[in-house]
């Protein structure tokens, strides 16, 4: 197992799984040492249907860890991602979530301290697979992926990046969905997946990602794939 920390994220490596950490929703954390450390946690693979649908990207989790670091709670709130070419999810995508959720909850962790007593908390993740998983650990290792030879590029919050940034259809309600995607050499979107957000909405921004349109990323004179995310905010009004 690879552990490794950072102001921001918390990186756990096996054949298929990256879990960063982006939020403490209960515990304010002051020191690396009260970061919540993996124990023991079982290798997840992803299955070579889900492989085989393109199921690929990032899935939203949240959990509670208890004061002896079991895990007694998982929500996952959404992803991962499937090709754009598919307008509806692939039956795949609820046995990859559920898979995923059996695994967190079979993970073991260092109990979780506060002012240096055992203390119950809530974290808020990204478990990554696929591909994403493997340009994570890339991007961590300042690697190329010698295998394929393809570059991709993580370029955070893309919406201004956009040449056309299709709109998603409002079903009257509010709230904000962040969808991960996948951007080609051309700028297409070939790979979306809403991450978080409500349930109701996921699908229309998802479809908007789908449909949107963006710049080429030139590389040292090379057009590459970009990873990134498009935030769409809902309003009634």
């Amino acid at each position: 197992m690879k552990l490794i920390f950072d102001r921001w994220k918390w990186l756990v490596g096996y054949s298929s799984v990256l879990i960063t950490l982006v939020s403490f929703s209960h515990v304010e954390i002051r020191s690396q040492e009260q970061r919540p450390k993996i124990v023991s946690q079982p290798t997840f693979n992803l299955s070579p249907e889900a492989a085989a649908a393109g199921i690929d990207g990032l899935i939203g989790v949240s959990l509670t860890i208890d004061k002896t670091g079991n895990v007694k709670k998982v929500v996952i709130h959404g992803g991962p991602g499937w090709p754009c070419k598919d307008p509806s999810p692939p039956g795949q995508i609820d046995i990859v979530r559920e898979e995923v959720k059996k695994q967190l909850m079979a993970t073991m962790f260092e109990p979780p301290l506060k002012d240096g007593k055992p203390k119950e908390i809530d974290v808020s993740l990204q478990f990554a697979v696929g591909e994403a998983y493997r340009r994570a650990v890339t991007e961590e290792e300042g690697k190329q992926r010698a295998a394929s030879g393809i570059k991709v590029v993580a370029a955070g919050i893309i919406n201004g990046r956009a040449i056309r940034l299709a709109k998603p259809v409002n079903r009257g309600m509010s709230g904000i969905v962040t969808v991960a995607v996948t951007i080609d050499e051309q700028g297409n979107v070939t790979n979306a997946g809403a991450v978080n957000g409500h349930r109701f909405l996921q699908q229309s921004a998802r479809d908007a990602a789908c449909n949107s349109k963006f710049s080429p990323t030139i590389l040292h004179g090379t057009p590459v794939r970009v990873t990134g995310i498009i935030s769409y905010n809902f309003s009634r009004g």
